[in-house]
């Protein structure tokens, strides 16, 4: 997958706005990170993006079976995967407080769905601060979250094999033009200039209108979306 690193996201934005891109404060950053994270969310069950899909085989299925954690949403069912088989059947389900349903309840079925999209709530890394399995930071224009049982005493953007200690919270490349105009939305939107707001907005969803396009364009007639209930 291709991924967009967070500081790039604050210079376009901050250049955008007029502001000096070599020196932005923390106010910024952080303002800029709780933006970033709520588009991230709408954005990411706005198409079947393969970045933002995975298939989970269910095995031993019975109706009333929890919707798989690594899952926020359902796209398709069906008796096979259809990434490896496109010949396989679609079942009929329904969703029912992360609970799945069907028609005809198979033993084995394959569900395809979103995977949860990333949070991103750390801070810029300190040497002087302590950190726990599970904690995030925010290091070298990336966030890094903690894996279990490892010392984290060393920035992950400093650590050349740093797999085992820390891992990076991926931003899919394609959403960087909507990302891009809508930060910049929202920036204006807390400066009260309203009205250039929504013109950055009606960019942002154009851009994010073009990449469903392309999508679509690749892979055809996009397959029916259920979410969660």
């Amino acid at each position: 997958m291709n991924t967009l690193r967070f500081d790039y996201l604050l210079k376009q934005v901050a250049a955008l706005a007029g502001l000096d891109t070599s020196n932005l404060p923390t106010t910024f950053f952080r303002q800029m990170r709780e933006f970033a994270a709520i588009r991230l969310d709408y954005a990411w069950r706005t198409a079947a993006w393969p970045e933002c899909v995975s298939v989970i085989n269910y095995t031993g299925f019975v109706n009333g079976t929890a919707l798989n954690a690594n899952h926020a949403g359902v796209l398709w069912v069906a008796d096979r995967d259809l990434n490896d088989d496109p010949t396989g059947d679609v079942l009929t389900h329904r969703l029912f407080n992360d609970k799945l349903y069907l028609d005809w309840p198979e033993d084995s079925i394959y569900v395809a769905g979103w995977t949860k999209p990333p949070e991103l709530v750390g801070e810029v890394y300190a040497a002087s601060t302590t950190y726990a399995s599970g904690d995030q930071v925010y290091s070298g224009g990336t966030f890094y979250n903690s894996a279990a049982n490892n010392n984290l005493n060393n920035a992950p953007s400093d650590q050349t094999n740093n797999g085992d200690v820390w891992t990076p919270v991926n931003i899919p490349k394609i959403f960087q033009h909507y990302l891009v105009r809508g930060l910049f939305a929202d920036y204006l939107r807390s400066k009260g200039e309203m009205e250039k707001a929504l013109q950055a907005e009606a960019e942002a969803e154009a851009t994010l209108d073009e990449e469903r396009n392309h999508l679509i364009s690749r892979q055809g007639q996009s397959p029916q979306i259920a979410f969660t209930g």
